[in-house]
C-alpha cells in the first residue's frame, strides 16, 4: 500500500496545483480558446472532469469483478466530456471537477491492499491523471496574468 500511497500523494499534489492555477485565471480569459489547441481554460477543466468520472465508473466495475474496455478514442471522449458540460459556468465546472475528484479519492481510500493488488488500473489511471494535471497546469499557467 505504501507504493500506492505515493501514487495517491502525487495525484493529490498535482490536483492541488492545477486547482490553484484555476483560481488565478481572470474571468475574461476563462472561455478564450488557445490553451490546449483551440480549447479554453473551461474546456480543459471540463475534459478533466469527464476523465475522472470515467475513472470512477471503471474503478467500480473493476472492484465488482467486471471487465472494462480501456481503449478510447481520446478526441471523441474529450469532445463528449466538454459538450456534456457546456451549460456549466466556470464556478459550476470547478465544482463539478472538485466533486468528481472527491468521489474518486473517497472510492480509492476505501480499497483494501488486496483490492489494489488485483488491478494495476487504479494506480495507472491515477498516475495518468496526475500527468494530465501537470501538462494542463503548464498550459494554464501561461493564462495567469498578474494584477
Amino acid at each position: 500500500m505504501a507504493e500506492f500511497g505515493e501514487v495517491l500523494f502525487h495525484y493529490e499534489q498535482s490536483y492541488s496545483v492545477i486547482r490553484l492555477t484555476c483560481e488565478k485565471i481572470k474571468t475574461e480569459d476563462r472561455r478564450k480558446g488557445g490553451v490546449c489547441g483551440f480549447w479554453s481554460p473551461k474546456q480543459v477543466i471540463d475534459h478533466l472532469t469527464g476523465w475522472m468520472r470515467e475513472a470512477l465508473e471503471n474503478f467500480e466495475k473493476i472492484l465488482a469483478g467486471e471487465t472494462v474496455d480501456l481503449e478510447y478514442d481520446d478526441d471523441t471522449f474529450n469532445a463528449r466530456a466538454v459538450a456534456d458540460r457546456v451549460q456549466l459556468n466556470w464556478d459550476e465546472s470547478l465544482a463539478d471537477l472538485d466533486d468528481a475528484k472527491s468521489k474518486m479519492v473517497q472510492f480509492i481510500m476505501r480499497l483494501s491492499p488486496e483490492d489494489l493488488s488485483k488491478s494495476v488500473v487504479y494506480a495507472n489511471w491515477m498516475e495518468g491523471m496526475a500527468e494530465d494535471y501537470q501538462l494542463h497546469n503548464e498550459q494554464l499557467q501561461k493564462w495567469v496574468r498578474e494584477e
